[in-house]
Formats: C-alpha cells, structure tokens, sequence
C-alpha cells in the first residue's frame, strides 16, 4: 500500500509544470544537503585534503541542487531537444549494423536521458537502476520505476548484484 501511494504521488508529479519544479527543488536542496553533508564531507576531504570547509559545504549543496534538478528534468524529458552530437549519432550508427554494447553514464546529468534518446531513435536499450548501495531502497525504486514506466524507459532493477554483475551477465 506504502508503494501504491508513492507511485501514485509519482505519477501526480511528473505531471506537474515544471517551473513548480524547478522552485521546489531550490526549497528543498538545503535540506537534502543538510542530510548528506556529512558523507559528502568525508568523501571531499579524502579526494581534497587541503579544502577549506566552506568549499565543501558550497559543492555539498550545489551537488544537492543538481541531484534534485536532475529529478525534475527526467519527468521533462519530451520537451528536451536533444542534440545527438556527443557520441550517441555513432551509437545509433553502430546499432544500425547490428553491433551492441554497454554505455555508462555517471549521474551527472538528466538519468536515463540516454536510454530515452536511443529508444526513441529505434536503438533497443535498457537501463539499470537500483538504489543504495544494495540495491533495495524501495521508496526510492519504486519513484524511479514509476518515472521510467510513465516515461517509456525500459529498465532492469539490479536489486543485489553490482552493475559490473549485471553486464557479465
């Protein structure tokens, strides 16, 4: 029933314009931050050891803004022009001649606006999405699975295995 709620508030939101969106995720950037400074903390000092502390406060919230934007971007994702200029012009090529392949893609940008893409260009591809770090944080899977389906995204959920797993296999 927990799940049922989630997707159907979902679902409501994807729906949503996205200047409501775009707003709500500055509202909210400075509590999602507030909750993962410390991890992302650790990690910045261990990669730059001299940063200054406030430095790593600005990227924390930065990164916690772009996260959340990224969000609302992929409920978006038709009313983006996507220019097929960084590399996915020769995928779409590749996929043409009958060869396949593996694309990884750091969560730097809109999620699976790549899988979005090629699909719509005809290029069968799926996406594998599995939250923390075992997979199995079901709130946030069921978000991302309902988003994907509304979306026409075709995934695979990678529950336990790793990525490098679910490639091999």
């Amino acid at each position: 029933v927990k799940h049922e709620k989630v997707a159907h508030r979902t679902r409501a939101f994807i729906r949503t314009p996205f200047f409501f969106k775009k707003t709500m995720a500055s509202l909210l950037a400075p509590v999602l931050h507030v909750g993962r400074f410390k991890t992302a903390d650790k990690g910045l000092s261990r990669v730059f050891p001299q940063s200054d502390v406030n430095w790593r406060k600005q990227i924390s919230k930065a990164s916690a803004k772009q996260t959340l934007m990224n969000l609302m971007g992929v409920c978006h994702l038709n009313a983006h022009i996507f220019e097929s200029d960084d590399g996915l012009k020769s995928i779409v090529e590749e996929a043409k001649q009958g060869k396949g392949g593996v694309i990884l893609c750091p969560h730097t940008g809109i999620y699976d606006a790549v899988t979005w893409y090629l699909n719509k260009k005809g290029v069968p591809t799926e996406t594998i999405f599995g939250a923390g770090k075992d997979g199995k944080r079901e709130t946030e899977n069921t978000i991302i699975e309902t988003a994907a389906e509304e979306l026409e995204i075709p995934f695979v959920e990678r529950g336990s295995n790793s990525i490098l797993g679910l490639v091999k296999a």
